[in-house]
């Protein structure tokens, strides 16, 4: 018994002066290694932070809520448009439609996305369209403090007039807000109206929705769409280069051949660039059509200098620029 008694007070006294101190040392180096990451993540994140450019922006899908379902094409379409628009500025980074697409009806909080983004501020809106009434909500807020740097409400008469009114104030309230200069050439194309037919507008828009799909049905309703937008109004560039785009997507789907897609879109490009030499998009179309590989590129670069932020311009300047000479 004495022998248990001295062994076990022996044991208790080496777990307590030894064992325990040991063990303490163990998780206080455990706690410090994990703080120690943490910071370094920290930091990590900080320094991300700090690369991201200030005037970068996301334009998350507008929110329909007008009380037809089928009025998404139409506030799917003014997202479009003032993405495109906003795209043309060479002083801002726009992150492209495809992108931002997958955070529709999102659960996630507007810093996550601008994590997952890489951008600064974040554009949130709603359409709504009754009658002959139109409502636009649009609000640009910084993604990281949850300020509001700019917000208005639009209510107008739904007239061409006034939609290219409100996206080109949107615009420039956008980028005035994040201090971001113009150019004269930027200018003129944001106040420079695509069209004079509200009809053919509208078609405009119900295609670009139609082709987003990249759907072989849908594609050839895209492609009815632009057709019928030119006969109302044939000096409507960016409806040209719809049915030039259009036509591209169709032959993936097997309901046009090469050469009708080709010829399709040779006619589109030549008519869009004659109303149009300022068309960024034009010129990505024109690259398409090309087989040399150096006049691709400068097609491209003329692409993206126009439109310093059309992601499809990027995406095909990359793959021509790898290519054979």
């Amino acid at each position: 018994i004495l022998v248990i008694l001295a062994l076990a007070l022996g044991y208790f006294a080496f777990d307590k002066f030894v064992l325990t101190p040991q063990r303490q040392a163990e998780e206080l180096a455990t706690v410090a290694e994990k703080a120690r990451q943490a910071g370094v993540e920290q930091a990590r994140t900080e320094a991300r932070l700090d690369l991201i450019s200030d005037k970068s922006v996301a334009v998350l899908p507008f929110v329909n809520r007008s009380m037809q379902a089928e009025d998404q094409y139409f506030t799917d379409g003014i997202h479009d448009e003032l993405l495109t628009q906003l795209s043309r500025i060479s002083a801002l980074k726009v992150i492209s439609r495809t992108s931002v697409e997958k955070y529709r009806d999102t659960e996630k909080s507007l810093p996550e996305i601008a994590r997952e983004l890489s951008v600064a501020t974040i554009v949130e809106g709603a359409v709504q369209r009754v009658g002959n009434q139109v409502r636009i909500n649009t609000q640009l807020i910084n993604a990281h403090t949850d300020e509001h740097l700019w917000a208005d409400t639009f209510d107008r008469e739904y007239t061409l007039d006034n939609l290219l009114a409100i996206q080109s104030e949107v615009t420039a309230s956008i980028a005035d807000a994040l201090e971001a200069e113009l150019t004269d050439r930027e200018k003129g194309h944001i106040n420079r109206p695509p069209t004079s037919s509200l009809e053919a507008y509208d078609l405009y828009l119900r295609g670009r929705q139609l082709m987003a799909t990249r759907r072989g049905g849908e594609l050839q309703q895209a492609l009815t769409a632009f057709e019928k937008a030119v006969e109302i109004d044939p000096n409507f560039a960016k409806a040209w280069v719809g049915i030039a785009d259009t036509s591209m997507l169709l032959i993936g789907t097997g309901k046009i051949s090469i050469s009708e897609s080709r010829e399709n879109r040779k006619r589109a490009v030549e008519k869009a660039l004659e109303l149009d030499d300022q068309l960024g998009e034009a010129y990505a179309a024109l690259a398409s059509l090309l087989q040399d590989r150096q006049q691709k590129v400068a097609a491209l670069e003329k692409a993206i200098e126009l439109s310093p932020n059309y992601a499809q311009a990027y995406m095909w300047y990359a793959s021509s620029i790898d290519e054979p000479p």
